[in-house]
């Protein structure tokens, strides 16, 4: 399925994790078969947040993890941060106490609880594009993001289950609006400050962007194009009756970086109600 313009761009706390996950976890997998020392609570703490402990949950968590670029895209990266944060708080401390009271007290190690949260907002608010069939059945694009992360959640057998779990409760208690949470955002000096430092390297924050276009059709239960790979026919871009949008500046950019004419491109734009994926086939 197409997350939208390829690499980081427009994504750099998702450059962070996956840059942090895959090194932390390609060092945490080669020392763990060298040396059995113990290690410090915070150490244990960081590697348990981010590090996964096998070679498949890595490939499939880092997979993950860069598609989900798209969520940061469309947030923005001040209220995606804010809602990272959120989620893995509630995802942590609900897998601590499921651990802590279940008979298997132990969870996997990695981004579960982001990604599977992630999840959560991928149902409800990421619609399908394409339809395809497979045997007689009908499926949407989404369905490969669904069976990734079906991969990734019996990797580990129980741990990974655990794990998961807390990631969806995570993402249903922020969807929710419980406590306004899906309101927050990162305090203004925490992202000036992010903009100074990290994020010169990162790529810098960015505002939110209409990665995807929802329509009032596909809007029921789950939310936009929640599908597995249910219904029928093309998804329509936007109710007829809606004036067109103005294509933002930020849109056009990201045509012009790919190599289009900045006309051509606002163009495009404006055809698609600044659907930056619309535009970029319309002009391929």
């Amino acid at each position: 399925m197409n997350a939208g313009p390829g690499g980081f761009r427009g994504a750099p706390l998702t450059k962070a994790l996956v840059m942090v996950s895959v090194s932390t976890s390609i060092i945490v997998q080669a020392a763990s078969k060298a040396s059995r020392r113990r290690r410090n609570a915070i150490v244990d703490s960081f590697i348990h947040a981010v590090s996964f402990k096998h070679p498949g949950e890595l490939l499939f968590g880092a997979l993950l993890t860069y598609y989900f670029r798209l969520l940061e895209r469309q947030m923005g990266t001040s209220k995606y941060s804010a809602y990272a944060l959120i989620s893995c708080g509630i995802g942590y401390a609900f897998e601590a106490g499921l651990t802590a009271t279940a008979a298997h007290r132990t969870s996997a190690t990695g981004l579960y609880p982001l990604l599977f949260a992630n999840m959560v907002a991928f149902f409800l608010e990421v619609p399908s594009l394409q339809r395809f069939s497979v045997m007689g059945f009908s499926l949407s694009d989404k369905a490969f993001i669904y069976l990734a992360a079906m991969q990734l959640l019996i990797s580990n057998a129980q741990q990974s289950a655990v794990s998961a779990a807390a990631g969806l409760v995570a993402g249903v208690v922020y969807h929710s609006g419980f406590l306004g949470l899906r309101k927050l955002k990162l305090p203004k000096i925490v992202e000036d400050l992010f903009l100074a430092s990290v994020g010169r390297i990162l790529g810098g924050a960015t505002q939110p962007q209409q990665i995807f276009v929802t329509p009032a059709s596909n809007q029921g239960i789950g939310g936009a194009g929640s599908g597995f790979g249910v219904g029928s026919g093309p998804i329509p871009t936007r109710p007829r009756t809606m004036p067109p949008i103005e294509p933002s500046d930020e849109a056009v950019q990201q045509l012009v970086d790919m190599g289009f004419d900045a006309g051509r491109a606002r163009q495009a734009l404006r055809a698609a109600n600044n659907n930056v994926e619309v535009a970029l086939q319309s002009l391929l």
